[in-house]
């Protein structure tokens, strides 16, 4: 089952990959070639916010075997913190990169790229199971 909203973000954020590293002619107003590891660190600020908000599965309601009014949870896996902190990583060197333009680091769209593609390849899973 495909996840549209990661579907989306992935491609967009392929395309930024795409046009970044094919902008060669330096057509792109400078603010955007400076900043553009910022789009990485909020999509790993996302993915953290939104791993640490799903940490439990709560379901209520009425229990089939007795009868009662129950409230159950489940907790995620741990270390689903660590594709979060990767993408933040990943900006924030770009970022500190990108203010040194002699540094030699060219192959951030590359990574960008990357990322969305692999985003891309996870939409396409099954959506987390909601019952117990």
């Amino acid at each position: 089952m495909l996840r549209w909203g990661r579907a989306v973000f992935s491609v967009v954020l392929i395309g930024l990959g795409i046009i970044l590293a094919t902008d060669q002619a330096q057509t792109l107003p400078a603010v955007v070639h400076q900043n553009w590891p910022v789009v990485l660190i909020v999509w790993g600020a996302a993915v953290l916010f939104l791993r640490w908000r799903s940490r439990e599965d709560m379901w209520a309601g009425t229990d089939y075997g007795t009868g009662l009014y129950v409230i159950r949870h489940r907790r995620r896996r741990p270390g689903r913190w660590v594709p979060g902190v990767s993408v933040i990583a990943f900006g924030v060197f770009f970022l500190i990169a990108g203010l040194d333009p002699t540094s030699g680091v060219w192959f951030g769209p590359l990574v960008v790229i990357g990322l969305g593609a692999v985003s891309l390849l996870t939409s396409f899973g099954s959506p987390p199971r909601k019952d117990f």
